[in-house]
This record gives structure tokens, C-alpha cells and sequence, in this order.
């Protein structure tokens, strides 16, 4: 009867375990990130940018690319107000100046979340490829920070390492997985905690 209860036992701790490593990546995104690491506006942010989800309308050419992700508090609660502000360079690196290419405002839905489609910004500059993020909610601080992608080149397959590469990147965590999509894209989840 002892040998199977400590049977009970074991299993019961190692499923408990198998719980725990399987969790520990996705809690461990939000120790790490939350809050968001802030950084810089830079020199070409520009008021007014039109609410949009597709930026894809300006080019025939780059690479597609779908950003999402959430915006919480730092309890975890869903910022279902927060509006985010963002801006790119094209595919050949350059910022639209004078209009509103690759610049978007984005409301959040109910549960905090959002997402865009445009094409992966190209590097200039000695800069990695960013996107640059401006993020407001009523109850909490402005925060300005930027998303970069782990196959950037200038990171040379190691962004933990190298992320110092680019002199403005003081956080790796804002550097995200990029991952292929079933079309001839890519996919990138970059969570913001306020």
C-alpha cells in the first residue's frame, strides 16, 4: 500500500514539474518585459498618423509582416483604452517625411489586444530594423519604446549577445522572435506592459 502511494506521489509532483517548465517561458516573458523597456522617440516621429491596421498599401515590394500583441498594466489587467502610435522606414530604409507612409495609430480591442500588417522596416544608419512605438492609456504614463527582430543581420544569429551592436538597444528583451508564416511572411508577437 506504501508503494502505491509514493507512486501517487511521484507522479503527482512530476506532472506538477512538467506543469511548471511548460509555463515557465511565458511567465518569464512577462518578468522580463513588464514593465516595457523605454527608449527613444528619435528624430522622425509626427503627430497625427491615421488610425489603420494595413500598411502594406505604399509598396509592391518588401517583406509582409504581421505584429501583434497585447497591452497590460503591470497587475496584468488588459489596457482596453490604450491607443499606440507607430512609425517605420520603408523596405529601403528611408522615413516618409511628408505624408503618412508606414505610420499608424491603433486602438486596442476589449481585451487589450492589437496587431498591423506592414513590411519589415529597412535598416539605415548603422540602425537595426525597429519599429518605433509611442503608447498612451488614461491611467498610466506615456511610454515610447522600439521593436526589433531577432533576424535582423546585425545581430549575427544572437541577439542575447549582440544586441549591443546597435548603440540604442539598452534592452534585449524588446528584440522579438520572428517566425514564418504559411504565406511569404513573417509573424511577430511583441506584448507591451505599462
Amino acid at each position: 500500500m506504501q508503494d502505491v502511494e509514493t507512486r501517487r506521489n511521484f507522479l503527482k509532483r512530476a506532472t506538477q514539474i512538467a506543469s511548471a517548465i511548460a509555463v515557465y517561458p511565458v511567465l518569464n516573458v512577462w518578468a522580463d518585459s513588464c514593465p516595457t523597456p523605454a527608449s527613444t522617440a528619435g528624430p522622425f516621429y509626427k503627430a497625427g498618423a491615421p488610425f489603420k491596421n494595413f500598411l502594406r498599401e505604399q509598396s509592391p515590394k518588401g517583406i509582409p509582416l504581421n505584429v501583434f500583441g497585447n497591452v497590460i498594466d503591470a497587475s496584468g489587467q488588459p489596457l482596453k483604452d490604450a491607443i499606440i502610435e507607430i512609425w517605420h522606414t520603408n523596405p529601403d530604409g528611408n522615413y516618409d517625411l511628408n505624408g503618412y507612409q508606414y505610420r499608424a495609430s491603433i486602438r486596442v480591442n476589449t481585451n487589450g489586444e492589437y496587431n498591423f500588417e506592414t513590411f519589415l522596416p529597412g535598416a539605415y544608419g548603422g540602425r537595426a530594423q525597429h519599429i518605433h512605438y509611442q503608447i498612451t492609456a488614461s491611467q498610466n504614463h506615456k511610454l515610447i519604446t522600439q521593436l526589433y527582430f531577432s533576424s535582423d543581420p546585425m545581430f549575427e544569429g544572437d541577439p542575447d549577445k549582440n544586441y549591443r551592436k546597435d548603440r540604442i538597444i539598452t534592452d534585449p528583451s524588446l528584440i522579438r522572435p520572428v517566425l514564418k508564416t504559411d504565406q511569404l511572411g513573417y509573424k511577430v508577437n511583441f506584448p507591451i506592459c505599462l
